[in-house]
């Protein structure tokens, strides 16, 4: 994730760095965190049909552990 965010601080929208630390991010069940580069990506004309359900599956993850 470190390498992810310094890369973001040099490029804040890299797609690459975006989805791998939001990988990250799901991985160690920091949903939030996911959820906000997910959206990130989506917002562009990148995103695709798996970055969607990522969205999604991000959202109810979170609802799911308040």
């Amino acid at each position: 994730m470190k390498e992810c965010t310094s890369a973001l601080e040099v490029v804040p929208n890299s797609l690459r760095a975006l989805q791998r630390r939001a990988k990250a991010y799901e991985q160690q069940g920091l949903y939030k965190q996911a959820l906000s580069d997910v959206a990130a990506i989506n917002k562009t004309d990148q995103a695709t049909q798996e970055t969607q359900v990522r969205l999604r599956r991000n959202t109810i993850a979170m609802a799911c552990a308040l």
